[in-house]
C-alpha cells in the first residue's frame, strides 16, 4: 500500500494553510492541509538524490497518480506525466511548474524501468502529454502536473 510519507506533491494555494514547515527556507511548497499535510510537507525538504526514501511499485505509483489526479480535476489529456533523475529540476525548471499554486507530485520508482512503464501507461492508454518513448538511463522519479497557460508545454 502507498504510503503518504513517500508521496511528494503539492496543490493549490488557498485551499488551506500552507505545510507547517513552509516558512522554515522555502525549502516546502505550498500544500492544502490534510489527512497528510504535515508528514508531505516534512517528505519535500528532504534531499533527493542518493536519498533512503522507499521505492514504489509501478501499481503503487499508477494508483498514487490517478488517485491525486482525479483529486485534482481535469481530463488525462490536460496532465503531463513524465520521467527524470531529478523531479524538482524537471517540474519547477524545465516545465515552469509553480510550486504553491500548480497541481503537481512525484514518486520514486523502484527502477528506471518501471518508471518507463508508469509513464508509458499514461500517455499510451490513459492519455496524458509526456514522451512515451523517452530513453534517460536513470530516470527513476516519475512525475506529473496539469497543465496550465504558464507551464511548459
Amino acid at each position: 500500500m502507498v504510503g503518504e510519507k513517500d508521496i511528494v506533491r503539492g496543490g493549490r494555494a488557498g485551499e488551506g494553510s500552507r505545510g507547517a514547515a513552509a516558512d522554515k527556507g522555502g525549502a516546502t511548497q505550498g500544500m492544502r492541509r490534510g489527512r497528510a499535510a504535515d508528514a508531505l510537507a516534512r517528505d519535500v525538504a528532504a534531499p533527493i538524490p542518493g536519498d533512503a526514501r522507499m521505492y514504489s511499485t509501478e501499481e503503487e505509483i499508477q494508483k498514487a497518480l490517478q488517485d491525486y489526479m482525479a483529486e485534482a480535476g481535469g481530463m488525462h489529456a490536460s496532465w503531463y506525466v513524465g520521467t527524470c533523475e531529478h523531479p524538482r529540476t524537471a517540474l519547477f525548471g524545465h516545465h515552469r511548474v509553480e510550486k504553491d499554486s500548480d497541481w503537481w507530485m512525484f514518486k520514486r520508482a523502484a527502477s528506471p524501468e518501471e518508471a518507463r512503464d508508469v509513464r508509458h501507461y499514461f500517455v499510451r492508454v490513459l492519455g496524458t502529454d509526456g514522451w512515451a518513448d523517452g530513453t534517460e538511463q536513470a530516470a527513476d522519479y516519475v512525475y506529473a502536473y496539469r497543465k496550465s497557460a504558464h507551464t511548459c508545454p
